[in-house]
């Protein structure tokens, strides 16, 4: 029997991969950070893979993370400063 199940309350997803991946391992009420200029996510995808009441937050990382001159590889720092920032993330 599986004792340990991990769930992610949070997913950040970069691309349209680590939505892909990482669906399965939402947890009920969770959140979707995304970039909704390089990936789309739907409430639609979202419920019919399953998940219901999860908080989609769309958010330009990459044009956030580039606005002054930084490097785009920085859109995971934009993430995190989101889900800190936002307290009503779940």
């Amino acid at each position: 029997s599986d004792v340990y199940k991990r769930q992610v309350d949070v997913l950040v997803a970069l691309n349209r991969e680590g939505v892909d991946r990482h669906l399965a391992e939402l947890a009920p009420d969770g959140a979707i950070i995304f970039d909704p200029d390089t990936t789309a996510v739907t409430a639609d995808e979202i419920t019919a893979a399953g998940h219901q009441d999860v908080q989609l937050c769309p958010v330009p990382l990459a044009g956030l993370a580039t606005a002054d001159g930084g490097p785009k590889i920085m859109a995971n720092t934009v993430a995190i400063a989101i889900r800190l920032r936002s307290p009503r993330l779940r």
